[in-house]
């Protein structure tokens, strides 16, 4: 599986199967260059912010709770506690992700267990309306993920309130992690004692 990022909250996610998946495509407003990316499947956590139409003609948008397939890939649209909004859980591979969209506040306890052995969390971090540093860490120690992809942090470009990566780096205790335009997940590759975090970011 490769993981491209796009911008804020949005990532393109390529199966080994041939399942193409955009994650919770922004509309620009936020200052970013708009994504724009063939997928069989769009995603989006919430209407506000987003844009359905950017996964292209013949998409399947999907904005409300339910499980759906696509080569392989199980996809989980779970409601959040918060009204008109969800997060997602993909099965594939071998490995399950979460995107945790535009969470602003810890976990409930039902919604922990829908998100129980998560591998891979893409997590907001940045505040301003997400999750800020200090509760992004506390939801690492909940749901204990192999890996952390933040998300929703200030950006080149951004015209959004957001407080920058280094702010939850520094909560984390992360150190000298360089920024990746890409991201290849196989599960034999997955650290086994600790989380890791990887940062990735988009260019265009």
């Amino acid at each position: 599986m490769t993981i491209f990022p796009l911008g804020g909250p949005t990532f393109k996610l390529q199966t080994a199967s041939g399942a193409t998946i955009l994650l919770d495509p922004h509309d620009g407003k936020n200052g970013l260059k708009p994504p724009r990316a063939q997928a069989k499947l769009t995603l989006l956590s919430q209407t506000d912010g987003r844009n359905a139409n950017a996964g292209g003609t013949g998409s399947l948008v999907v904005q409300g709770p339910g499980e759906f397939e696509v080569d392989g890939a199980a996809i989980y649209s779970v409601p959040s506690a918060t009204p008109g909004k969800q997060y997602f859980v993909i099965e594939s591979e071998g490995m399950r992700l979460g995107h945790l969209g535009d969470l602003d506040r810890v976990l409930q306890n039902g919604e922990m267990d829908e998100l129980e052995g998560v591998d891979v969390l893409f997590l907001p971090v940045g505040g301003h309306g997400v999750l800020d540093s200090r509760k992004a860490t506390e939801v690492i120690s909940e749901l204990e993920p192999r890996l952390v992809v933040p998300m929703q942090f200030k950006e080149k470009g951004m015209k959004s309130a957001r407080d920058p990566l280094t702010d939850f780096c520094k909560a984390f205790g992360v150190k000298d992690a360089e920024p990746q335009d890409k991201l290849r997940l196989v599960k034999k590759d997955l650290p086994v004692e600790e989380t890791k975090v990887v940062i990735l970011q988009s260019h265009g």
